[in-house]
């Protein structure tokens, strides 16, 4: 049944979809500005809604989606990071297919936003890839296990 005046919950993301379709097929493109990831990291507003090109470390995991500058900022706990959104307009970045970009160092293409901040708002914004290549590989491990506290099993 529709109701007069009612959106489904998905009509804004279709809509969004078809308009980011129309936009990468019609050849227009947005303009890109490669930047550092420490530059979005300390003015992550002056880049929200652009199109963006940025390098790091991905780290791709269960609730752990996120690109660091470097190797040693993987510790950070998200602080120096940004979140790795999925794309599930562009076939090959949905969530699962993103996996295959873990423990890389990567290039990507896409739209910054601090209008989400990632898995429990730790970090100051998120990318949605348009486009991803792998240039490397990196050693960086996962974000530390807490430790136990002695006498807790």
């Amino acid at each position: 049944m529709i109701v007069e005046g009612h959106k489904s919950p998905g009509t804004s993301g279709c809509l969004f979809g078809l308009f980011l379709s129309a936009l990468l097929l019609s050849g227009c493109e947005r303009p890109v500005e490669s930047v550092g990831l420490e530059n979005v990291r300390s003015n992550p507003d002056a880049y929200s809604g652009k199109t963006i090109e940025i390098e790091g470390v991905a780290v791709v995991k269960f609730e752990r989606y996120f690109i660091c500058p470097n190797e040693r900022a993987v510790d950070s706990r998200g602080v120096e990071c940004v979140w790795f959104s999925a794309n599930y307009d562009i076939e090959g970045l949905d969530h699962i297919a993103l996996l295959r970009f873990d423990k890389k160092l990567v290039r990507v293409v896409g739209i910054f936003s601090t209008k989400s901040t990632g898995h429990l708002g730790a970090y100051v914004g998120e990318i949605t890839p348009l486009k991803v290549d792998i240039i490397g590989t990196h050693s960086a491990g996962d974000i530390p296990k807490i430790e136990q506290h002695r006498g807790e099993s």
